[in-house]
């Protein structure tokens, strides 16, 4: 039964009028494994109305366990979640299994049901002792302050906040795919960005992801206590006066550029892995339409996939003078993030069809194995990223030279597409492919 959104919750309604045996069921005992109707995807049927097991459950009331524990409009203490949790509705059907009476059951109950399988996907890929479990989610979070149709990573707190949906789409508290994307903001967060100081000033970094965290909890109207906290504040930033140029030292500039790479490989990757996880390359228009043109992973005809060189993005950060305010210029450079961001999901997403079809496997096997490389690149990338930043701006092409070492079989096919994105975006790059100890690996071509 395929169903479009926000259907599923007449659906669920009219199975709880056939199937149900008693009323409102006191679940605050039930705990263990449960079988619970909810809304699940696949990536050949979309989203439809299955029992699913949630598994190592310790309170199905508030659906809380192994993989989740839950806060409902919650505050920020000690750089951890602090709140009460969600209060689940359920009946029990004549088989014994759990149908959620209301929206937010049904919300909660896919969430549980897709961070169970995101942990499963974390073991199968090599990041199974990256995070803790449970995971700590923040939802419903409060609507008065106006900000709807969202969803961050938190590095400070670990943890994911769901703002409420009001579009007639696919709630993201269902949508698998934004949830694999927040999910793997938390990976990128731990395997690169944290303890790094932040790429455009001198204070820690907060979050994992391309949104400001610190206007993202205003606006959710999240409280956080301040006693322990430090604030990402970007100190020394030049104030501009309007229609007055400014002088922007090369340090500072080499900060932003800094900044904005990450968010746009950290974004690209995350968008990446929702499609790993789902195999919809549209994922995030299921909920936010309005973006599909801008974050779909599929190439379009006759689209050239490349990345950008780094002089060219080091050009687009040092565009500050031209704007006349700071927060005008970090609305610009988040977009610019984005843009690289999609550039980056849409070449590994070509690539991994190409290297399926090379292969001859499975394309859910080779979401899985590129994914696996991608795990083991990242602390790899660290490193480099930090020797080499040191010394020049840190190419955006250099992540597919670093990914294309971890790979232990590259073939040629998949050698020489990562060596034409980089020679078509690198000014005087001449790499090749050379074949070595049974895998072809890229090089320096001979003049």
């Amino acid at each position: 039964m395929k169903l479009v959104l926000p259907k599923i919750t007449s659906v669920i309604l009219l199975a709880m009028a056939v199937t149900a045996c008693s009323g409102q069921e006191n679940t605050s005992q039930v705990s263990g494994s449960v079988q619970v109707l909810a809304p699940m995807n696949d990536s050949k049927n979309g989203y439809s109305l299955k029992f699913i097991e949630l598994s190592g459950l310790d309170n199905l009331r508030e659906v809380s366990g192994r993989f989740v524990r839950f806060f409902i409009s919650p505050r920020i203490l000690d750089n951890r979640l602090n709140g009460p949790a969600p209060q689940g509705r359920f009946i029990k059907n004549t088989d014994g299994n759990f149908v959620p009476t209301n929206e937010q059951s049904q919300q909660l109950v896919a969430i549980y049901g897709h961070m169970q399988n995101l942990a499963k996907l974390d073991e199968e890929v090599g990041a199974g002792g990256v995070n803790h479990w449970p995971r700590d989610i923040g939802v419903a979070v409060r609507e008065s302050s106006g900000l709807i149709n969202n969803a961050l990573y938190d590095g400070s707190t670990d943890s994911i906040l769901i703002v409420p949906y009001t579009h007639q789409n696919l709630p993201i508290a269902v949508n698998g795919g934004i949830l694999a994307h927040e999910h793997f903001h938390s990976l990128y967060y731990k395997l690169v960005m944290k303890d790094f100081k932040d790429p455009a000033g001198e204070q820690e970094i907060h979050t994992g992801s391309n949104h400001d965290r610190s206007e993202f909890l205003k606006l959710a109207g999240i409280v956080e206590d301040k006693a322990n906290a430090t604030s990402l504040r970007v100190d020394g930033a030049p104030k501009i006066g309007k229609g007055r140029e400014v002088v922007v030292s090369e340090k500072l500039v080499k900060r932003y550029y800094n900044r904005y790479l990450h968010r746009g490989l950290n974004e690209g990757l995350a968008d990446f892995w929702g499609w790993v996880y789902t195999g919809d390359p549209e994922f995030i228009a299921s909920s936010l339409p309005d973006f599909k043109r801008q974050r779909s992973l599929n190439v379009a005809e006759y689209e050239v996939v490349s990345l950008v060189a780094a002089e060219r993005l080091r050009s687009i950060t040092a565009s500050y003078v031209n704007f006349n305010s700071r927060q005008a210029y970090e609305e610009y450079m988040r977009d610019m993030a984005y843009s690289l961001g999609t550039k980056y999901s849409r070449l590994l997403k070509l690539f991994t069809d190409k290297s399926a079809e090379s292969r001859g496997v499975d394309a859910l096997e080779m979401r899985k194995k590129v994914a696996t490389w991608i795990v083991k690149t990242l602390p790899v990338f660290r490193q480099d990223f930090i020797d080499v930043e040191a010394s020049t701006y840190y190419p955006p092409t250099r992540f597919l030279t670093v990914l294309s070492a971890q790979i232990p079989d590259m073939n040629e096919k998949e050698c020489q597409f990562m060596v034409d994105i980089i020679n078509s975006a690198e000014t005087n790059s001449n790499k090749s492919c050379l074949s070595q100890n049974g895998r072809f690996e890229i090089t320096e071509a001979q003049k």
